[in-house]
């Protein structure tokens, strides 16, 4: 008999949510995992990821796991594990990542951030940008952006140059939604997961989650 699993995604805003939607959505289905999506609209304080999660874990019989689709971009800087410091990026996500998970004490969560947040994703391939009407300057801008870091997910963290900024700062135009999803679908997320090793490790998380 197939094994299903129902997991819940916590997703920090609505083009989180449109991406597990339209496109993680489809591809967890091939490994008969469903998700149900929730949307926070915005993350101000760790009170509210903290209540939704605990609730969402509790309902065991409905949910198989829970997970979050947070960015660490204006992560609250109450979230567990925040302000401790580690040299490494991935270490300091999977700190916090370890932190969430104990403060809320239920083996059904996967946390996850997003490194450093859902355009970030989008960096794995520029050229797509073509879908929103990028010219081939402002295309270029992207391609070099990406290249002066070792991976998309290493795009920094400030309020000028997150992921976000820096494309907003070549087009005034861009939207976060719909055009980001745009891009993204016409990415793959394929490309994705093999340009970005801390997005990559979540999906497998999803994937291969077991009480067994």
């Amino acid at each position: 008999m197939t094994e299903y699993k129902c997991i819940a995604i916590l997703c920090e805003g609505k083009t989180e949510a449109s991406f597990c939607k339209n496109i993680l959505s489809p591809y967890l289905q091939e490994f008969n995992i469903y998700l149900e999506i929730i949307t926070l609209n915005g993350v101000s304080r760790y009170s509210k990821i903290q209540d939704d999660l605990k609730r969402l874990c509790k309902n065991t019989k409905k949910f198989d796991f829970v997970t979050t689709m947070l960015d660490y971009y204006g992560l609250p800087s109450d979230t567990p594990g925040y302000n401790d410091a580690l040299p490494n990026l991935y270490d300091k996500i999977k700190h916090i990542e370890d932190s969430m998970k104990q403060d809320i004490g239920s083996d059904h969560l996967i946390p996850n951030l997003i490194v450093h947040e859902f355009e970030a994703l989008l960096f794995s391939n520029p050229e797509k940008f073509s879908e929103c009407d990028f010219s081939s300057k402002q295309i270029k801008q992207l391609l070099s952006i990406k290249e002066s870091f070792h991976s998309p997910e290493y795009i920094n963290n400030e309020p000028a140059t997150a992921p976000s900024k820096r494309i907003l700062n070549i087009s005034k135009s861009y939207q976060k939604a719909p055009d980001g999803i745009l891009v993204a679908k016409a990415i793959g997320l394929q490309k994705m997961l093999d340009e970005c090793i801390h997005f990559k490790e979540w999906i497998d998380k999803l994937k291969f989650a077991s009480f067994e």
